[in-house]
């Protein structure tokens, strides 16, 4: 069983979504399983190509199932599916399109919950991703310039919460609504 240490540090800060009751699951194990599904389509989707197009589907499939997974208000998961999902699909051309993850993480901050100042966190990981996709044009160096966005993905994201609990959200909504899903 995975402790809840993992969701909350010694600050006494919580994730913001850990506040809501969930319809079904634990909130750790929905995080990890949509963390796994979102993680793994994602390196599924743009490995694809027209003559493995099921490849793609699925992809497409289980990442979109990842979003719904992951523990937030429904609406908010619901708002960012097509944006996250647009930024992954434009892997599917190249390298030189990797700034393009910026979607994604734009939708992992706005469904975590995190605060205006955490969204500083994504200049850092364009500066990364222009950078990359300048350096990395052709389709022969993806899995580098891939494990590299990747990374400063995962670093961007713990910017983000390291700066939305230093720069906590002003305002905390009245009542704490049941998450449908």
């Amino acid at each position: 069983m995975i402790s809840g240490r993992l969701f909350h540090d010694g600050l006494g800060v919580r994730e913001p979504t850990r506040r809501y009751r969930l319809r079904w699951g634990s909130y750790s194990g929905r995080y990890l399983g949509a963390i796994a599904l979102l993680v793994s389509s994602a390196v599924a989707i743009p490995s694809g190509n027209t003559y493995a197009y099921f490849q793609i589907i699925a992809g497409v499939l289980v990442y979109l199932v990842g979003w719904l997974v992951l523990p937030g208000r429904i609406l908010r998961r619901l708002g960012m599916l097509f944006p996250a999902l647009l930024g992954v699909l434009a892997l599917l051309a190249g390298p030189h399109w990797l700034p393009l993850l910026a979607l994604p993480f734009l939708a992992w901050l706005y469904v975590r919950e995190r605060s205006a100042m955490s969204y500083l966190a994504v200049l850092p990981f364009l500066a990364v991703t222009v950078a990359l996709a300048s350096r990395f044009s052709q389709f022969d160096v993806m899995l580098p310039a891939y494990g590299a966005a990747a990374l400063a993905f995962v670093g961007c994201a713990w910017l983000a919460r390291t700066l939305s609990q230093v720069f906590p959200r002003r305002t905390r909504p009245a009542a704490l609504p049941t998450i449908v899903g």
